[in-house]
Formats: structure tokens, C-alpha cells, sequence
């Protein structure tokens, strides 16, 4: 029961479906219900006020006596539509208090937004596109290698510099997954000797008990390896980097490599096919012409079925090679340009990302050492919803959603209008 108050009383709105009366509520807790429609209705009639009382039609109902008589709200078509008309419904109420401070240009922009909305549930179930890629094979061990001797600080930082597998830092020494010889030092610098082998599940699972690493810190020690040799796979595939304040890293497609270029056609052989840019051009306010670029930061899952999460980036340039220096200009546009992409295209970004990144085949395979690899799936991770989300937009002519779109481009340098100046 919602009250919006007004001078002489209040308005209240009252939500009703097939489930009302429910016969699993507790008998208090539907009595009290049914006394509020009964307060309700004695208040209007005191105050000679038809619109005291505004139902809410949710599904096809029996309506309570009380009620019968209301003009009601239907939202069985959509939140979007139900909450539009009651907020016309409630402009036709005069005396209502409405809000003037601070907030009211934000509220007034957030009520226009949902009001525009038209989705629905649909009972058909929908097969959904995660960004997370499948962690398929990991070693079965992690080692512990340490500086023996009297190497110096500057010796170990030497020898580290070199190594070409991913390695975490610990005391005076590092965990990795490689063997001596993948962290051999070069002339001068400190070599490293492997003085501990542990089975990879115990380690996550218990930590390592020498060192006084809890499992906590063991799966922190294990995700920065498979980060960073994943990484090292993206930087090895010409990707550019952008850091964030947060010390986390997007690696973003330029104008220097191929699919900065030209679009990335993808067909995963299980339904999932298309064609898309992965980097182009608007124009702004005044000519001025803005790259944009498509980019990933990935974040390492561990649990039962690990995976790693791409977290989409998009990062914009004035060339398609540099950044744009300034933090306030890039977060502007990273909140205008991409407004009007749908969940699908994102989709599609990812899909047609991964296809270039593993070249068409179903699996990422990266060296972490001497035979030991991380394997993972190339295809990210779908799921099957048992409802879909529907609107009149998903029936319109999609030629028109994306022809301004930079992203649905044939030529990754056509120019899109942009409505804001």
C-alpha cells in the first residue's frame, strides 16, 4: 500500500493479483490487509474523494468488493506502461504535494525514463551470453621457488624482470606454475630453486601452512597467476593498455592492429553467428571527430567451475592510437556514446572479441611453463533463463535501431550523428 500525500488527506494505491487473497499468508497478516482497504474506504467517503483509492491491476483478479467500483492502473502489459499511466492518473490529482528540492530534475529524468519503458515478462526461456570464459585445465600443482644464498635485493628483482611465465611474488622467492627452467636468471642475476611442490586443490582449498598462507591468500596467489598469463596472451595479440585508477588494466583494441580496422566476423557452429566492429568513429558537436575502441579487463573466479570475467571496457581516442588524457572527458563519453546500445550488441562485442582472440577455435590454450598450460573455453559461458524479457522495440525494423549505431557500421570509420553538443 503506497500513500502519496495531499492536503486534505492522502492518495493511496493499492496492488492486486490472482495471488490476493493468498490463502498461504498468515490470517493476521490478511486480515490487516483487508482492514487497509477498508481504512482506505472509509477515508475516501469522508472525504468525498473518488480518487482516494488507485488499484493497481498486476494479473487477472477477482477485485474486492470495496474496490470494484475504482478506475485501475494496468501493469499487466508492462511495468513501463502501468507506471506511465499512473503517473498521468496522478497529475489529473489536484492538491498533491510534489517535490522541489535538489532532486527533483533527477527524479523527473528517472520517472521519464521508466515511464517510456514497454517491457514484459515472457514465459518462453532464453538462452543468455555470459562474459566469462570457462577455466577447462589448470595444472595440477603450484610451486614455491626461492632465492637461496646471499643474492641481493637487486639480484632477485633482475632475475624476475626476465622471466616469460606468469609468477607471484612471496618473501624471497615467488609461487609459479613453471619449472627451473622457464625462471632461469640470466648472467649476473640471482636463479631461483624449486623448493616446494603443492598440489593445486590443497592449496586452494587449505593454503600452505609453511608460509602461514591461509586459503584466502592461496586463491589470490593463484588468480594473479592466471590473470597475468592471461594477459601476456592479450598484449602478445597487439592489444593497448589503459589503466584505471582502481590499478586494473583494460586492454582495448587500436587502429594498429586488424580488428581495428575492419569488422570481425564470427560463427561459433552452435547458432551463435554475426559481424561486428570492434572499433570506430562519431563525430561530436562542432565536426570533431572521436575514436572509439572496445576492450576487456579480466578478472579470475575461482570456485567449484572457475572462470575468468571480461569486463567490457570501451576506451576513446582522438587518432586511434592514444587515449584521451583527460579522465572527465573519457568518463562523459563512456556514459553518451554507448546510451542506445542493446544488451545484444554487447553480446555480439564479446562474441565477435573472442572469435579474433582465439583465432576460431573453441579453446584458448596458454603456456604457464615447461608442458603445463592453462586451457580455456573460447566460447564464454550461455545460460537458459525460463522467462525472456519482451518490448515493442524488439518488434521494430532493426535496420533503423542500428543504422546510427557506431558499433553496427559497415566501415568502422562511418560517421554517426551524436545528439549531444
Amino acid at each position: 500500500m503506497v500513500t502519496i500525500g495531499r492536503g486534505s488527506g492522502a492518495s493511496t494505491s493499492h496492488q492486486v493479483s490472482e495471488d490476493a487473497p493468498r490463502r498461504d499468508l498468515p490470517r493476521r497478516q490478511e486480515a490487516g490487509r483487508r482492514n487497509e482497504i477498508q481504512i482506505a474506504s472509509e477515508t475516501a467517503k469522508k472525504l468525498g474523494d473518488d480518487s482516494f483509492i488507485i488499484p493497481l491491476r498486476l494479473e487477472p483478479f477477482e477485485a474486492p468488493f470495496l474496490a470494484v467500483q475504482h478506475q485501475w492502473i494496468d501493469f499487466r502489459d508492462g511495468w513501463g506502461s502501468g507506471l506511465a499511466e499512473l503517473l498521468d492518473t496522478l497529475d489529473t490529482i489536484g492538491g498533491l504535494f510534489k517535490t522541489d528540492g535538489l532532486n527533483a530534475e533527477s527524479m523527473a529524468r528517472w520517472l521519464a525514463a521508466q515511464s517510456s519503458k514497454t517491457a514484459m515478462l515472457d514465459s518462453t526461456p532464453e538462452v543468455l551470453v555470459s562474459s566469462w570464459l570457462p577455466i577447462v585445465q589448470l595444472p595440477i600443482t603450484v610451486r614455491y621457488f626461492s632465492f637461496l644464498g646471499s643474492a641481493s635485493e637487486e639480484q632477485i628483482a633482475a632475475s624476475t624482470r626476465n622471466f616469460t611465465v606468469s609468477h607471484y611474488p612471496y618473501a624471497r622467492g615467488f609461487f609459479g606454475f613453471g619449472g627451473t627452467k622457464d625462471y632461469a636468471g640470466t648472467p649476473g642475476a640471482a636463479t631461483p630453486r624449486l623448493t616446494h611442490e603443492i598440489p593445486l586443490d590443497d592449496f586452494l582449498e587449505r593454503g600452505f601452512h609453511d608460509f602461514n598462507i591461509q586459503s584466502r591468500e592461496a586463491k589470490n596467489v593463484v588468480s594473479v597467476l592466471i590473470r597475468t598469463a592471461f594477459e601476456k596472451l592479450l598484449q602478445q595479440k597487439g592489444l593497448a593498455t589503459y589503466s584505471y585508477s582502481g590499478h586494473s588494466l583494460a586492454f582495448w583494441v587500436h587502429s594498429g592492429i586488424a580488428p581495428g580496422t575492419q569488422p570481425i566476423t564470427f560463427d561459433w557452429n552452435n547458432g551463435w553467428k554475426g559481424r561486428r566492429n570492434l572499433a570506430g568513429q562519431i563525430t561530436r558537436g562542432g565536426g570533431k571527430k572521436i575514436h572509439w575502441h572496445y576492450g576487456v579487463s579480466p578478472y579470475v573466479r575461482l570456485g567449484d567451475e572457475p572462470y575468468i570475467q571480461l569486463t567490457p571496457r570501451l576506451i576513446f581516442s582522438d587518432n586511434g592510437r592514444e587515449p584521451i588524457t583527460s579522465a572527465a572527458k573519457m568518463h562523459s563519453l563512456r556514459r553518451s556514446v554507448p546510451k542506445s546500445w542493446r544488451n545484444d550488441r554487447w553480446r555480439d562485442l564479446v562474441l565477435s572479441f573472442l572469435f579474433w582472440l582465439s583465432d576460431g577455435k573453441t579453446q584458448i590454450e596458454i603456456p604457464l611453463g615447461e608442458n603445463r598450460t592453462l586451457r580455456l573455453g573460447a566460447m564464454p559461458i550461455t545460460m537458459q533463463v525460463p522467462a525472456s524479457i519482451t518490448s515493442a522495440n524488439d518488434t521494430a525494423d532493426q535496420t533503423h535501431l542500428e543504422e546510427d549505431d557506431p558499433v553496427f557500421r559497415s566501415e568502422p570509420d562511418d560517421e554517426s550523428p551524436d545528439d549531444e553538443k
